[in-house]
């Protein structure tokens, strides 16, 4: 059954190469994104276990909508994926793009147990 997802990205506004894609079946993407704020606010109080977007949160950075997709939830994992890896190889291919071992890019950590149980 194909499912409509939100895809949006969190980036650190100080550094585009350290950025996190969320996917979602959520109505609205906002209420993902604020609902990580929350799981964020109680990692930082000891109640949860932490996750790697956590270090964007802790940055100055923003959030926004890349695209929907309307697809099965097999399927959204390598859109995310691909997205992913578009916007890292962009930063490869830039005439900015300084080559070091310490980029912090973050690959898609989306997890099937929403939709493929």
């Amino acid at each position: 059954m194909q499912t409509k997802y939100s895809i949006f990205i969190i980036a650190n506004n100080n550094d585009p190469k350290h950025f996190h894609i969320e996917a979602t079946a959520m109505k609205d993407y906002r209420l993902r994104f604020s609902a990580i704020k929350s799981q964020y606010r109680r990692y930082l109080k000891g109640q949860s276990k932490y996750k790697s977007v956590f270090d964007l949160l802790a940055e100055d950075h923003s959030y926004y909508l890349l695209e929907t997709a309307q697809c099965d939830c097999t399927e959204i994992a390598d859109i995310v994926q691909d997205l992913s890896d578009n916007r890292h190889t962009k930063f490869e291919n830039s005439s900015k793009y300084v080559p070091s071992t310490s980029i912090t890019f973050l690959k898609a950590d989306f997890k099937y147990k929403q939709c493929c149980n």
